[in-house]
This record gives C-alpha cells, sequence and structure tokens, in this order.
C-alpha cells in the first residue's frame, strides 16, 4: 500500500470511528446490568444472580483496571467513618469476600457517608459487588463525575429489608456514553450507622456498538476495492 492510499485508509478509518464515538452534550448512563441473591437472610455464598449480571457487564465491555483487595494498596478516604481492606473467609455479620480472602469494608457515620474512586484514563464503566448492604434500611448511591463536567447519580435499587438483604450479594455494573472521572459511593438513606462491603471493583471501555463496528468495517472494505481498483490501473 502506497503513502497516499495508506493517508487514505487511516483518515477514512478515524472518520468512521468518530462517527460512533461522538458524545452528546451531556454525558449520561446508557446500560445498567444488576443481580442480586438474598437467601432470605442467611450468607448469599452462592450468587447465581449475581454472576450473571457480571458476565452480561463484561459481555459488553472489556477490562482496563481491577481492585480485588487481595494486595494491599492505597484505599480511598470517606467523607465520614471508616474505610478498611478486611480479611475473611465467612462473616457471621454478613460480610465476606467474593474472590480470594479479602473486601473493602466501609464502615459509615452519616447518612450522606461516603468514598471516591478515581478512574483510570478512558474508562466509561463500572462494576463492582456489594455484599451486606441494606441490612439497616441503608441505600447505596453511585454519582458519576464525567469528562465533560457534568454528574449523574444513580440510585441502586437493591433490598433494604433487615432480614432480607443480612449477607446477601448483589452485583452492579454501569456504562456511560462518555469518560468517567470519578464515582462517590453514597450512604444515602438508613440511620447513618451502618457497615457496607464491596470486593471487585471493575473498571472497564465499552465495546463498540455492532453498528459502529460496521461501520468501520465497510471504510476498510472500501478503502481495500479503491486499493486494488489504482493497482490495476497503474498496470
Amino acid at each position: 500500500m502506497n503513502s497516499n492510499l495508506l493517508k487514505s485508509f487511516l483518515a477514512a478509518f478515524a472518520f468512521a470511528g468518530a462517527i460512533g464515538s461522538v458524545s452528546p452534550a451531556n454525558a449520561s448512563l446508557i446500560s445498567s446490568y444488576f443481580g442480586e441473591d438474598l437467601n432470605n437472610g442467611n450468607l448469599a455464598l452462592i450468587h447465581p444472580n449475581a454472576d450473571a449480571a457480571k458476565a452480561s457487564f463484561f459481555g459488553s465491555s472489556l477490562l482496563v483496571a481491577a481492585q480485588d483487595f487481595e494486595s494491599p494498596s492505597v484505599l480511598p478516604t470517606p467523607t465520614a467513618g471508616s474505610i478498611s481492606r478486611q480479611t475473611s473467609v465467612v462473616n457471621a455479620n454478613g460480610r465476606f469476600p467474593i474472590s480470594g480472602t479479602n473486601y473493602l469494608q466501609f464502615s459509615t457515620a452519616a447518612a450522606t457517608s461516603s468514598f471516591n474512586v478515581a478512574m483510570a484514563p478512558g474508562v466509561n464503566g463500572l462494576g463492582f459487588f456489594g455484599i451486606d448492604i441494606g441490612d439497616f434500611g441503608e441505600n447505596l448511591s453511585l454519582k458519576f463525575y464525567f469528562a465533560d463536567t457534568t454528574t449523574e447519580t444513580f440510585v441502586v435499587l437493591h433490598t433494604r429489608e433487615t432480614l432480607d438483604a443480612n449477607g446477601g450479594v448483589f452485583f452492579l455494573g454501569l456504562l456511560a456514553d462518555t469518560q468517567i472521572l470519578s464515582v462517590d459511593f453514597i450512604n444515602s438513606s438508613g440511620n447513618g450507622n451502618t457497615i457496607m462491603a464491596f470486593d471487585d471493583i471493575s473498571q472497564v471501555s465499552r465495546v463498540p456498538e455492532p453498528s459502529t463496528i460496521a461501520l468501520i468495517a465497510m471504510a476498510m472494505l472500501s478503502l481495500f476495492g479503491f486499493g486494488m481498483m489504482r493497482r490495476r490501473a497503474e498496470a
């Protein structure tokens, strides 16, 4: 392929990619994946609904960064309460890890306690497991900060009954239509004095929609045909 044809190919490829990735004036969350396992207040050590939601989420995204809390790391600072890395296979109070033997524990001191997770460059999705959340009537909300300076708050519709939520597990995955800079994890209701557990917090990049992939493929095929025609003409 000569230099002029290569330049045309790269220009058309960039144009095709741009058509499928133009961000709207205001960023927003566009897809959610959720699955919850309660086991009637017992420890949900087997969690097929949450696992299925995770599988669907990762079928639509590519992993960029993940934190499973198996290795010591710098933990986020909460606005109130405390954050700690816990080591436990099974906790009688309802908290336990999803993978390995460690998880993140968030002890809240007020109904508006929160902590912030900074996102890696180019990330437009977040997925995680929540364990033992809702057994004191608390509710988890997520506040997203986008690259276009807009924000959006997502209220997680997990169970909030004392017995059913004790030891329960859910997986939540959210995808946005633009880059996410950071996310606040907020205890948005309840009496404020509760403990939440999290594991396998994953940052992802959204897989292009089939229409975008098809558009890029068409551009590549068109340029390939153009190259063949030019070769015949030069011959």
